[in-house]
Parts: C-alpha cells; sequence; structure tokens
C-alpha cells in the first residue's frame, strides 16, 4: 500500500471511489467535487492524502490545518475529515494508515489538537478514529431542510455582509457562544478567517439588521458540491425521500445543496435569524433545492434549530491532542 498526495488526474477515479463508499449515517450521502474533486491550488493548509494498492486508489482523507480558540488562547488544529475506503478493502488497516498520515501531517504543522466529525450511526468510522487515539468529545448537529415558501417573520432588514459588519458579528457572536469563552477580538479575527464577503470559495455571510445594529448572522457556503442522496430504510429517511419526490427529485439524483453555519442571533431575535437562513437559502434557489444547515450541540443554536422545520441528525465529535487533557475541549464541543 501506497499513501501519497493525490494529482489532478485523480479526479475521477476519486469520483468513483465516493460514490462506492458514501459517507454512512442516519442520512447517507456523498459529495461530487465537479469538476476537480481534490485538486485545489487555492486552498492553504489543505492537505489531501490517498491510498492505493496495486495501482487502484482504495482511500482517501483530508488534513485541514486551521486554528481554533480555547478559552481565548489559539489553538492550531488538524481537522480530519472526508476518511472513504473501498469496501473491498476495508478491516486491512487502510482507514487507520490514512488517519495517522492525516495526524502526522498535522504536527508537522505544530497542530495542538486534532479532531474529526463522525455522522451518527457509522460505528465503523467511530471505532476506527478511537483505535487511532481519539476520545469522543462532544456532539455536531444539522438539519437537511427542502426549500420552501417566502414567509417572513420579523420586520429586520436583511442583506450581505460587509467589512464594517465584522465588529458587530464578533460581538454577537462571542455572546451567541459564550460558553466557548470567545474574546470579541478573537472571535473577529475567527470570522474574516471563515466569513469572508464578496463570494469566495469560503462561503457569503449575511446579517438581519435592526435600529442600525446586526441582531443575527448567518453564512452560507457556495459549495462546489453535487449530493447524492443514498437513502437508508430509517423513517426519517423515508419522509426525506418523500419530500425530494415532491420536488420532482428521484432518489438517486445529483443536488447541489447549501451549507449554512456559524448562525448567531440577539436575545429574542429568533424569527430574524429565521428569516435570514431563508433568505441565504433563497439566494442560492436556483441552484440548489435542499440546504445542509450545522449546529453545535448543547446549546441556545441547538434550542433554535430544534424549533426549524426537517429533517434532523447528529454527528459524533472525535478529538485527540498530544498531551491528552481533553477536558479543555470543553468550550468548543459541549458535551451532550
Amino acid at each position: 500500500m501506497i499513501i501519497r498526495p493525490p494529482e489532478p488526474e485523480d479526479n475521477d477515479e476519486l469520483i468513483q471511489l465516493d460514490r462506492v463508499a458514501p459517507e454512512e449515517g442516519l442520512i447517507s450521502y456523498y459529495v461530487d467535487r465537479r469538476p476537480k474533486y481534490i485538486h485545489e491550488p487555492d486552498a492553504k493548509g489543505f492537505f489531501p492524502y490517498i491510498a492505493e494498492v496495486n495501482g487502484k486508489i482504495v482511500g482517501v482523507v483530508f488534513s485541514s490545518i486551521d486554528e481554533l480558540y480555547v478559552n481565548g488562547e489559539p489553538k492550531a488544529c488538524d481537522y480530519i475529515s472526508s476518511l472513504r475506503v473501498h469496501p473491498e478493502y476495508r478491516r486491512r488497516g487502510i482507514g487507520r494508515a490514512l488517519i495517522d498520515r492525516a495526524v502526522e501531517k498535522g504536527r508537522e504543522e505544530r497542530a495542538d489538537i486534532f479532531w474529526a466529525v463522525i455522522m451518527g450511526k457509522n460505528v465503523a468510522s467511530s471505532r476506527t478514529f478511537e483505535e487511532c487515539g481519539f476520545d469522543r468529545v462532544g456532539g455536531h448537529g444539522f438539519r437537511v431542510i427542502i426549500s420552501k415558501g417566502r414567509r417572513r417573520f420579523s420586520d429586520a432588514s436583511l442583506r450581505e455582509a460587509t467589512e464594517g459588519d465584522f465588529d458587530d458579528m464578533a460581538t454577537l457572536f462571542s455572546s451567541f457562544y459564550k460558553s466557548h469563552n470567545f474574546r470579541p477580538k478573537d472571535t473577529r479575527k475567527w470570522l474574516k478567517s471563515r466569513c469572508r464577503v464578496q463570494g469566495t470559495r469560503l462561503g457569503e455571510v449575511y446579517v438581519a439588521e435592526r435600529d442600525g445594529r446586526v441582531v443575527a448572522t448567518v453564512r452560507a457556503v457556495r459549495q462546489w458540491l453535487t449530493t447524492k442522496m443514498v437513502i437508508t430504510k430509517l423513517p426519517l429517511s423515508m419522509r426525506f425521500l418523500s419530500s425530494l419526490l415532491r420536488l420532482g427529485i428521484e432518489e438517486g439524483s445529483l443536488l447541489k445543496m447549501i451549507d449554512v453555519g456559524a448562525i448567531s442571533f440577539s436575545q429574542g431575535e429568533e424569527m430574524a435569524a429565521t428569516d435570514l437562513i431563508n433568505f441565504a437559502r433563497r439566494r442560492f434557489r436556483e441552484e440548489s433545492k435542499i440546504a445542509f444547515i450545522q449546529y453545535v450541540r448543547g446549546g441556545e443554536e441547538e434550542k433554535f434549530m430544534t424549533k426549524a422545520r426537517g429533517f434532523p441528525g447528529y454527528s459524533d465529535v472525535l478529538a485527540m491532542s498530544p498531551d491528552r487533557k481533553l477536558e479543555e475541549l470543553d468550550p468548543i464541543f459541549p458535551s451532550r
């Protein structure tokens, strides 16, 4: 077995691997990244690796080096994602080897924390990460939302964010996620690194404004993804499939999807946040009929999202740190 960085010519074979090894969970899915699955020369801190056996690509993993704040202190972190192993080559140690290579890269980049988000019910993937030294430290929720009408719930003004909004956004975000011990100064830097304006690949930011004050924020990522739902036999999945069929979308269709996150809002402004999510979805209406909305479990964001219409799910967050003091991660990943 050889583990190496991919080349642009590996793109088609990686797409095929994703199709035969979808993300397993309550609602399983895979993502096609077209026209380039994995070759992102503009992605700083993004390190993909593939496993090759006898010239055939049988596994892939991503290692993304970023920065998180723990109790107000910046920590270099390595987010390990998109682990895939071909079904015919599982239980041969390929997944563990890919994770070990991703962790090795993170240590080369001086990462303090290593973490991964595993779709709920994906027991095999969780076990593989745990065998590599990861511990379960929290939960991460999501909802798949089917696009619907234009009903407004508040009279807040909705618009795209500008550079001048980041101070207000940082204060709002820090207050909303107070259990994470974010400081506004750190949060401003964090937001600017992830929530750029003017349509970069990291997403577009929208704000709800009332009386000249930002009262809600969301980020909608214009991802170059098409999503194929691989429906399981759970009642939740069957309801989801029924909704797709009503939209004229057949099972197995390739769909574009928007990913909504970084949600925050002032006290009493839940309806403005709801309007803002719908506003972001409408901006992508011609490209996508579904939205994938993510949130941290255990806080105000989860209470808000449990009221949203859609199809709920959850993921387990697994993490490790070189000194094994995982309790320091609690401000980032509140336990369920």
